[in-house]
């Protein structure tokens, strides 16, 4: 077995950085780290390189995503979000099919690999072609080396480009059967349901209930924007994270994207029965 030892000018280890310490690897994978001359006892024969003037640190994780998204880059980007959202994402998303996919997925996460993201969670909803999408993303995922965890959004807004929208049978089908085929490991698939503006309470809760049967957090966009939340409490008197919880959702499968329009007490709830926030301050 060969075995190569990478000793930086610094390295990142579990309780915190330290100089003089290195991390061994064989065959593209991490064998131990530690301080270097316990390194060197354990492996007498390896190779040793040293990064005088670099710091090694873990992989970095980008918890939210939207690969495809990469393709849209400047286009209608300074305009106000539902602007943005009619004249890039849905005049042009629909036009994209697995190569398109495919490509953009490749463009995004080559991205992140170069800036040392090794796991990343793709929200993905363009479902033009049924499920042939998603498996463009995780090809993409899986010739590049990096992980990947599909979030498949579950969207049954009508007035979405038509391939967004599923019914609520066929999202909950087309995911689980995701799901059974890739549980974990380098490529794992958890439901999304996309938001309360773009998903109905009954497919919420259908992306909920697949996560309780198999184990796995569930995704959803919240408070993202003000109209968003103005709009839910138009329909139901309740803030969206507030109307969530009457659904019986928030809990500690709840991961919630964006949240920047929740109050003090809606982040003392969300908290305190478990869920957890991605942070993305802007869209």
């Amino acid at each position: 077995m060969s075995v190569k030892i990478i000793a930086p000018a610094i390295c990142l280890l579990a309780d915190g950085p330290a100089s003089g310490a290195g991390v061994a690897v064989s065959g593209g994978r991490i064998l131990a780290t530690g301080a270097l001359p316990e390194l060197l006892a354990q492996y007498p024969e390896a190779m040793v390189e040293h990064w005088e003037h670099e710091v090694l640190m873990p992989g970095t994780v980008n918890a939210h995503n939207h690969s495809f998204q990469s393709l849209l880059r400047g286009i209608a980007a300074d305009r106000p979000f539902l602007e943005w959202r009619d004249e890039s994402l849905y005049k042009y998303s629909p036009k994209m099919r697995c190569r398109d996919i495919y490509t953009g997925a490749l463009f995004a996460f080559a991205e992140m690999m170069k800036c040392g993201v090794t796991t990343v969670c793709d929200f993905f909803y363009l479902h033009n072609e049924g499920t042939a999408g998603d498996e463009a993303v995780i090809q993409a995922a899986h010739d590049l080396g990096i992980r990947l965890v599909l979030a498949r959004t579950m969207y049954d807004w009508e007035g979405a480009p038509a391939g967004y929208v599923e019914s609520i049978q066929d999202a909950y089908a087309n995911t689980k059967r995701l799901m059974q085929k890739y549980p974990g490991g380098m490529t794992k698939v958890i439901p999304a349901p996309h938001s309360l503006h773009a998903a109905t309470p009954e497919m919420v809760q259908a992306g909920a209930s697949l996560a309780r049967e198999f184990g796995t957090p569930f995704h959803i966009h919240v408070a993202e924007e003000r109209f968003e939340v103005e709009q839910v409490k138009k329909q139901t008197g309740l803030t969206p994270l507030r109307f969530l919880d009457r659904l019986s959702v928030v809990n500690d499968a709840m991961k919630i994207i964006h949240g920047v329009w929740l109050d003090e007490e809606e982040i003392a709830m969300l908290g305190a029965q478990g869920g957890s926030l991605i942070y993305c301050p802007s869209s």
